[in-house]
């Protein structure tokens, strides 16, 4: 009944397609600020394997994941402070090159990726990096696990590849780092 009555109002309103897709939007953000203030208890009832459940809770949410979500969302296996999965995960970046993370990372972030050495490691020190997900199922030795807990960093590994850990991040609201490119240098 109600869909009906908005294409009806729709065809009566003379909006364009851009017209009617921003109130669409705006009723969208309406109902997800109404439901944060009134129906707080909403925003964690259900599993997060549900695309439209994501979706409506970055709404609600605000935009912040915490590293617990992104375990739920890659199935993975917390390997070291586990205390810490509650802090939010503001943004993420994926990379084998650490030279390339060194050169285009500057802000304490998630690195995502297939190395288990004792760069990444240092790495993660000189940036105050706050959480490493090693994708392919790839265990870091007892040495590596040992530096992230002095470090206090999060450490948890998923059998996914690192593309699809990026791509189920991306869908459930982390987003990339921005990068700074150099004066004068094009993308």
């Amino acid at each position: 009944m109600i869909p009906a009555k908005i294409t009806e109002w729709f065809s009566m309103t003379g909006l364009s397609i851009f017209g009617k897709a921003f109130f669409v939007h705006e009723i969208i953000l309406f109902l997800a600020c109404t439901i944060r203030q009134n129906f707080p208890q909403m925003i964690d009832t259900k599993p997060l394997d549900d695309i439209s459940y994501k979706v409506m809770k970055n709404i609600i949410g605000g935009m912040h994941m915490t590293f617990r979500d992104m375990v739920r969302v890659l199935h993975a296996k917390v390997l070291c402070h586990e205390e810490k999965l509650d802090n939010p995960a503001r943004t993420a970046c994926c990379s084998d090159l650490m030279s390339d993370v060194l050169a285009f990372v500057n802000e304490k972030t998630v690195l995502i990726t297939g190395l288990t050495n004792p760069h990444v490691m240092r790495t993660a020190d000189m940036l105050d990096l706050k959480c490493l997900v090693f994708a392919r199922g790839k265990i870091p030795t007892d040495d590596i696990l040992e530096t992230a807990e002095e470090q206090g960093l999060i450490v948890m590994t998923t059998k996914e590849t690192a593309f699809t850990t990026c791509g189920l991040l991306y869908e459930a609201g982390l987003r990339g780092v921005p990068i700074e490119w150099p004066e004068g240098e094009d993308a």
